[in-house]
């Protein structure tokens, strides 16, 4: 009554949920046993029960991992130098894959999972007709979808000179890297309550930040943002206020560049995107809010928390520049205090290009 919100009992659902009508259609009709009408993927009886095979062997694995850490003293004092600690291996249910090709696939087949099932999962990978375990000898970080299903691993090495340095699970059919957002689950309800959402590169960026009270954070899975990232976003975060906190290489200014560029082409359609702060302008009626986090020092997220402190850090992000006016920093600090004429030229076209987008006359 308060609110003033109206509706029936599925639009309740909705909205208390962040769901779409589909989503909450399907989960309700499991709830009540009802069967969907046929050629829907999610009436299939045989789709659904290989799903909730495949999430229940994605559950005992990461039981299985996490035991494996804490029984591991070295891996655990590796976290600790990391600075992740008790509580974040608690939180993020972080665990260890052994040093061993068959001890995950062993267990699961005496909890009676084919190695089929291991490998759709992606817990399995095939070599010379064999299954060996995929991950080995790496920390485990789970990936959650967005009611905390284990549906992927992110696996970090440990030893010294041991590549890839990440190793993640392949697309299956309960993952796809495309459509999750690591730490959403646990991110979700700060999203709403801050209205704002803080994008980051790495687990462990995401990690160190929820554990030191910066909730909304979240990161995509070793891939670029995609339009399907920020088309989840915006359903907590009604003014869509996106801040990018991409490491501060060549890499991460590419990615920051290219994320930005995502969110743009999803909602100009709508309106415009804040382009200025100021106090003589009101531009409040943005679609959508996109701010950049810089790395102070070259450090990223992890590492500034660890030697700051998450304060410090909250206070970084309150600073933290509108997109617009980032590309225009950046433009500058490439010239130097020695440049040519025609350098100077090209860094004023440069500025030029970038205040052309600005649709405000004054």
């Amino acid at each position: 009554f308060g609110c003033g919100e109206g509706g029936d009992v599925i639009a309740f659902l909705m909205k208390i949920n962040n769901q779409d009508f589909k989503e909450v259609i399907a989960e309700q009709a499991a709830v009540l046993g009802i069967e969907l009408p046929k050629g829907s993927k999610d009436s299939s009886s045989k789709y659904k029960q290989e799903k909730e095979r495949l999430l229940n062997a994605m559950d005992e694995a990461t039981k299985f991992y996490h035991k494996k850490l804490l029984a591991n003293e070295r891996a655990l004092e590796y976290l600790e130098k990391r600075g992740v600690g008790e509580v974040a291996i608690g939180k993020f249910f972080l665990g260890l894959a052994p040093n061993s090709n068959f001890e995950l696939k062993e267990h699961l087949r005496e909890k009676g999972y084919t190695n089929d099932e291991m490998y759709k999962a992606g817990l399995l990978y095939e070599k010379n007709g064999d299954f060996l375990d995929r991950f080995k000898n790496r920390i485990i970080i789970p990936i959650m979808d967005v009611n905390s299903n284990t549906i992927a691993f992110g696996a970090r090495a440990i030893m010294e000179g041991q590549n890839p340095k990440y190793l993640n699970s392949p697309d299956s059919s309960i993952y796809n890297k495309s459509n999750v957002l690591f730490g959403l689950n646990r991110a979700k309800d700060y999203i709403k309550q801050e209205d704002s959402v803080i994008i980051m590169e790495g687990y462990f960026d995401v990690i160190s930040a929820h554990v030191a009270g910066v909730q909304n954070a979240v990161a995509s899975c070793g891939t670029a943002l995609t339009p399907q990232h920020i088309k989840l976003i915006a359903r907590y975060s009604p003014s869509r206020k996106i801040y990018l906190a991409f490491d501060s290489d060549s890499a991460g200014q590419k990615a920051t560049k290219a994320g930005a560029e995502v969110i743009k082409n999803i909602f100009s359609s709508l309106g415009d995107i804040k382009q200025y702060d100021s106090s003589y302008s009101d531009n409040s009626d943005s679609v959508c809010e996109i701010r950049v986090v810089s790395q102070v020092g070259g450090k990223d997220p992890d590492e500034f928390i660890r030697e700051f402190g998450a304060q410090e850090y909250k206070n970084h992000i309150k600073n933290a520049p509108l997109f617009l006016d980032y590309r225009l920093n950046k433009a500058l600090e490439e010239l130097k205090n020695d440049a040519t004429p025609q350098q100077k030229s090209i860094t004023v076209q440069q500025i030029a290009d970038i205040l052309s987008e600005i649709q405000n006359p004054v």
